[in-house]
């Protein structure tokens, strides 16, 4: 009985919002008449009020609540009719509600653009954890969506090389930040759809036709495909032959661990857990895995096993069998499992078809970072830089049925040309021992902390960067490595890997 008066009061509020906007729309359509006003960014605006308050009539029909797990309440998804009336036309269609989908959605808000995003669990937690350097959130204004975050950040190579890194680090809280994106959009009028996207058409030269599983038809003037991995609508150059980032991880409650609690553990390369037998110092060798350890308090605490590159891609349950042999090593005594985490991340390969009509963003157009496997980050500080460029199209009336200049923005020449000399590193990485990955990484973090970090950070954007710091890793290695490294760049790298270095 509760809930139906509940659900009684809230259709009541809307329904009087919905008459309140409808009455607005109403008076400035009435102005705009007798005035004569004919200005382009007016006539958004008035199409904008529009477009909320046929959202909140309709609302009023259906409205739903959906909550979080353990977590406050999110508020429904909006559903805005647009079926076979190509009369409502947003500015970009967004498909996808990961971090992509929603940091770029949020930011084409922010600029007054009319967006849709579609996704079949939009108000479900993200899958992945997410770990980020604390300066980069901070520059971003989101630091306030880290929890916990560790002043110290340590790398163990082997039993006796071990170094500190001098930068915080902080966990993504997956639930919060999912939610203060979407109350950003939400606030500014972006419609969501929760559901799959079935097709994507070009209906007129002018816009695009989303087709949903439901035979919703929503009609774009841009659409953005922000799936991740997935390759729903992006079309990549063929060969597509990636390497893989494997992790399986678990966040779990247990009786005590050996971690220091203000210290994040990026990598640790030690293996005296799989020294039992030759089958498995055979197998730690060929293919090398690391412990990501994020110590929540002393008795909880998130720990992984993680495969960095290989092709093909190490399984799940040979990392599983990993990470309960290491726990077994360190006397962990595991009391219960919170969750499980199964990380499929492809990296390098090919680059997206540019000028395609559909335009990726994150995963889907090859944004991850093909040596480490990052991109949280970077789509965060792409996604208002993109969002720019689009209203900047919009407002001078581009063409979007190639989206060439879209495309072009995203992977520029100098993008394309870091993206060549990380996917070299990434491609050597995929091919050493463990021990040959442990002198690399060794030589890679006793660099100074400034060259290593920009290469994590995507910011070495310019060929003497990248030479330089070429240059400088090359001679911290040892003899073996050294040789290794000429030998992969020439037949491997080759002239990507020369232009990368001096255009």
């Amino acid at each position: 009985m509760a809930f139906l008066q509940a659900s009684y009061s809230l259709s009541a509020e809307l329904y009087i919002n919905a008459k309140k906007e409808r009455m607005k729309t109403q008076a400035i359509a009435f102005l705009a008449y007798h005035k004569g006003i004919n200005c382009r960014r007016c006539s958004f605006r008035s199409k904008r009020i529009s477009m909320r308050h046929n959202f909140l009539w309709k609302m009023c029909m259906k409205s739903s609540v959906s909550t979080e797990e353990c977590r406050e309440t999110i508020e429904s998804t909006s559903h805005f009719s647009a079926r076979n009336s190509p009369e409502t036309v947003f500015d970009v269609g967004v498909i996808g509600c990961g971090p992509a989908g929603l940091a770029l959605a949020t930011a084409l808000s922010e600029r007054k653009l009319r967006v849709v995003c579609v996704d079949p669990q939009i108000c479900k937690p993200w899958k992945n954890n997410y770990g980020v350097w604390l300066d980069q959130m901070e520059s971003l204004n989101l630091s306030d969506c880290l929890y916990p975050v560790w002043s110290k950040t340590r790398v163990h190579i082997d039993n006796s090389r071990s170094r500190l890194l001098p930068f915080a680090y902080g966990r993504v809280d997956r639930v919060k930040m999912k939610q203060k994106l979407l109350n950003i959009c939400k606030n500014s009028g972006v419609v969501f759809y929760e559901d799959s996207v079935e097709n994507i058409t070009q209906e007129q030269s002018q816009y695009s036709c989303i087709t949903t599983s439901q035979k919703e038809k929503l009609f774009c003037r841009l659409v953005v495909d922000a799936t991740g991995h997935s390759k729903g609508f992006v079309e990549f150059h063929t060969p597509h032959e990636p390497g893989f980032q494997v992790a399986y991880g678990i966040e779990a409650e247990v009786a005590q661990h050996p971690f220091p609690i203000d210290e994040m553990l990026l990598m640790d390369f030690r293996d005296c857990h799989m020294t039992g037998n030759m089958e498995d110092k055979s197998q730690s060798s060929m293919f090398p895995t690391f412990l990501y350890a994020m110590p929540m308090n002393s008795t909880k605490i998130f720990l992984e096993e993680t495969s960095l590159i290989s092709k093909p891609p190490v399984s799940f349950e040979h990392l599983k069998q990993r990470l309960l042999k290491r726990l077994d090593f360190l006397q962990i005594e595991v009391k219960s499992v919170m969750e499980e985490e199964f990380c499929l991340i492809p990296m390098g390969g090919s680059l997206p078809v540019l000028g395609q009509n559909v335009l990726g963003f994150g995963g889907s157009a090859g944004m991850v970072h093909p040596a480490t496997g990052y991109m949280f980050s970077r789509v965060m500080e792409m996604a208002p830089f993109l969002a720019k460029k689009i209203e900047n199209s919009i407002f001078h009336g581009e063409n979007f049925s190639l989206t060439v200049s879209l495309w072009n923005e995203l992977w520029s020449c100098e993008r394309i040309l870091q993206r060549h000399f990380f996917q070299f590193g990434g491609e050597y990485l995929s091919k050493i021992s463990l021990n040959e990955m442990r002198d690399f990484f060794w030589a890679f973090f006793m660099l100074p902390d400034k060259e290593w970090k920009d290469f994590l950070d995507f910011r070495l954007t310019s060929s003497r960067e990248r030479l330089l710091f070429g240059l400088h890793l090359f001679w911290r290695t040892n003899a073996a490595l050294k040789f290794s490294l000429v030998k992969e760049a020439m037949l491997s790298g080759r002239l990507k890997l020369l232009k990368s270095v001096i255009l």
